[in-house]
């Protein structure tokens, strides 16, 4: 039988980030889009981004070179694997809360635009 993983909450995901998204729940909500399937993917996905970034600064904090040791027994050090982890997934991040923020803006802008008369 397959393990069905439950996506990441708002309150269990990062609590180091909860504030801002709440801010970012509470614009969704008053742009009625909250409950939106594009919103709600793209928020799971920046909440998961936001905790795999916590844990590779959590790996950083043994420093930026770890040791590795050759299939020989040598030993050799290496930048971390966490630096570059870090950096791709804050990238990825920046990118999905740039896309959580359009779909708030283009909800926005429906409601607003939704009370005005169509001239047709």
């Amino acid at each position: 039988m397959a393990k069905t993983v439950k996506p990441p909450s708002l309150d269990a995901a990062c609590k180091k980030y909860s504030k801002e998204l709440k801010e970012i729940e509470d614009a969704a909500k008053a742009a009625n889009c909250d409950t939106n399937f594009l919103y709600r993917s793209t928020l799971d996905r920046y909440v998961t981004q936001l905790d795999l970034l916590s844990q590779a600064q959590m790996d950083m904090k043994c420093g930026l070179t770890v040791t590795k040791v050759t299939p020989k027994g040598a030993e050799m050090e290496i930048a971390n694997p966490a630096v570059q982890i870090y950096n791709q997934t804050a990238s990825a991040a920046n990118s999905t809360v740039s896309t959580l923020l359009r779909v708030i803006q283009q909800f926005k802008f429906m409601v607003a635009n939704a009370g005005e008369d169509d001239d047709l």
